[in-house]
């Protein structure tokens, strides 16, 4: 039997927790990174790494997200994550 709407929403609010949790582990990384950065002497922003970051999870995801959409969303991840690394 087909899990019940009460189910399926409360699988969907575990998996956002765990997004959350994810995210600002890759926060907490993005700040260690800004760090080595500093220390290298080095610019926070690197187009060259953002496409090889976009490309990698393109290729990781099976659906049924598809390539645009994952993309577009870790875009804005990333945009976010350098924010964050300049603005603390």
């Amino acid at each position: 039997m087909a899990d019940s709407l009460e189910d399926l929403r409360k699988q969907v609010d575990a998996v956002d927790v765990e997004i959350v949790k994810l995210l600002n582990r890759r926060a907490e990384l993005a700040l260690l990174t800004r760090d080595a950065k500093k220390a290298a002497g080095l610019p926070i922003h690197d187009p060259e790494r953002e496409l090889r970051v976009l490309n990698k999870v393109m290729a990781a995801s099976d659906g049924p997200l598809d390539d645009e959409t994952v993309r577009h969303l870790y875009h804005h991840i990333i945009q976010h994550m350098r924010e964050f690394q300049t603005n603390d």
